[in-house]
């Protein structure tokens, strides 16, 4: 979710180059790019899926990713979303985002989210492990924060 110019799917590619990758980005311009660094260089199977579409997903993919993304949702929207995103998976749910859970100090336009709070209210059984991101640069290394949702063990 938010797969922008297709980086973060490069990586896991590499990683897993056996992998069926879904991406989905609001921006047009964004796809417009992604589709043509992937035509002519990362030349990946890809699956470019339509955003409206999120709230139809129900366990469709095994993990559901944001980097960086979240921060851009204001908050009244974020529950809504993570609902969908928590519900497209089958899986795991990794969110690599800002958050105030190791550092306190305020961050400016950027929308900081209670993760743990919000999804413990979607559904209280998903089990959740924070880490601190190890992304260099400001905000990230105060700030940085990796979610891992499980939904595999939450009966």
């Amino acid at each position: 979710y938010g797969c922008g110019y297709g980086m973060n799917m490069r990586v896991i590619k590499n990683i897993k180059n056996d992998i069926i990758l879904n991406g989905m980005e609001i921006s047009k311009s964004k796809i417009r790019m992604l589709k043509i660094l992937n035509d002519n260089i990362y030349k990946m199977s890809l699956n470019v899926l339509d955003i409206k579409n999120l709230p139809n997903f129900e366990r469709k993919f095994d993990l559901v990713f944001t980097d960086a993304v979240l921060i851009y949702v204001n908050h009244s929207n974020i529950s809504k979303l993570l609902k969908n995103l928590i519900k497209s998976s089958k899986k795991k749910i990794l969110l690599h985002e800002l958050s105030n859970l190791y550092d306190k100090g305020k961050i400016d336009h950027l929308h900081i989210h209670d993760y743990k709070n919000l999804i413990k209210r979607i559904n209280p059984k998903l089990k959740i492990k924070t880490f601190k991101s190890k992304k260099p640069g400001a905000p990230w290394n105060t700030h940085g924060t990796i979610i891992l949702i499980d939904k595999e063990n939450a009966n």
